[in-house]
C-alpha cells in the first residue's frame, strides 16, 4: 500500500467528492480528507479479512484472490461530524 499526500491531489478529490454529494443531496458536513492508499493486488494476492475501524464504524472486509491480471485500489476516509 502507498499513501497520497500531495496537497494537489487530496484537494481535487475532495472538492469532487463534495460535488459528488451535494450532486446527489447527501448534505454531509465534511471536514478534511486522510491521505489516499493506493494499492495493487496481482495474481494469487488477496487481502484477508480485516475490521475497518474508526470512532463510527466497523464492517468486516476482505479483498478475494486475483485470478489474472492486476488489481487496483484506491481507497479514501472522508471525515466530519457524526451523521444527524
Amino acid at each position: 500500500m502507498n499513501l497520497i499526500t500531495d496537497k494537489n491531489i487530496l484537494d481535487t478529490f475532495l472538492n469532487l467528492c463534495l460535488h459528488i454529494y451535494k450532486e446527489q443531496k447527501y448534505y454531509l458536513d465534511i471536514d478534511a480528507l486522510e491521505p489516499l492508499q493506493y494499492s495493487e493486488y496481482h495474481k494469487d494476492n488477496e487481502y484477508g479479512w480485516h475490521v475497518d475501524q474508526g470512532k463510527r464504524l466497523r464492517q468486516d472486509n476482505r479483498v478475494r484472490s486475483v485470478t489474472k491480471g492486476i488489481r487496483k485500489s484506491l481507497v479514501g476516509w472522508i471525515l466530519g461530524p457524526i451523521y444527524k
